[in-house]
């Protein structure tokens, strides 16, 4: 089965609809399902991606039909939660695009008409060169949740220029408590904004492989 498949049935069991109708935007699944435990991930998987059955899972994983069948359930729960499945649709994505663009015009017109007065020789605002100061995204913009923006605000990473200036992985996940359900949310978070070329490129580094684990 395809990841365009997985993320469908996953889809439609977070949504609990037949079907998915061309909506569901596979890279934000696939991103969520990242976020939980390992062994949700691989259960999960086992399920809706191999339709193996609670039993089978059960014996793989040296566990109960019941407890396989629990922990699925529990898995479908965290990705309802909607700092997880707000990113699975979209038709939503692109409506919060929309009114994302929609809030910057006016800060847009205020900065050109700034620039044109900057050409006619006159000084700048105090206001606008604020504005432009506040126009660094703070961290907690991102919408991580609160452990995540606790833990970075820690390591002294308030604004998002910071966490861009990091070229390596490994100098987050040396913040005490970081770990790489973390990691992930954070690598959605800035994709989501935008800055999808550093994601790409931490996400696709080495040290961010996930481990392979014996059965």
């Amino acid at each position: 089965m395809t990841d365009n498949d997985y993320a469908a049935r996953i889809y439609c069991e977070v949504f609990k609809v037949e079907e998915t109708n061309g909506d569901v935007h596979v890279r934000g699944v696939m991103d969520a399902i990242k976020t939980l435990d390992d062994r949700e991930q691989r259960i999960l998987e086992s399920y809706y991606r191999y339709d193996m059955m609670h039993k089978q899972i059960g014996e793989k994983f040296g566990i109960s039909a019941a407890r396989a069948k629990q922990i699925i359930l529990k898995a479908l729960w965290k990705l309802r939660h909607p700092s997880r499945s707000k990113n699975f649709s979209v038709s939503e994505m692109k409506k919060k695009y929309d009114e994302l663009v929609e809030s910057k015009n006016d800060t847009i017109n205020a900065l050109y008409n700034q620039i044109e007065s900057l050409l006619k020789g006159e000084p700048a605002s105090e206001m606008i060169l604020a504005e432009l100061d506040n126009r660094k995204t703070n961290v907690y913009e991102l919408g991580i949740m609160p452990r995540t923006y606790s833990l970075l605000l820690g390591a002294g990473l308030h604004k998002v220029e910071s966490i861009l200036a990091i070229d390596n992985p490994d100098d987050l996940m040396k913040i005490h408590g970081f770990g790489k359900a973390l990691m992930f949310e954070v690598i959605t978070k800035m994709r989501e904004h935008g800055y999808v070329e550093w994601a790409d490129r931490i996400e696709e580094m080495k040290s961010l492989e996930p481990q392979r684990h014996k059965v």
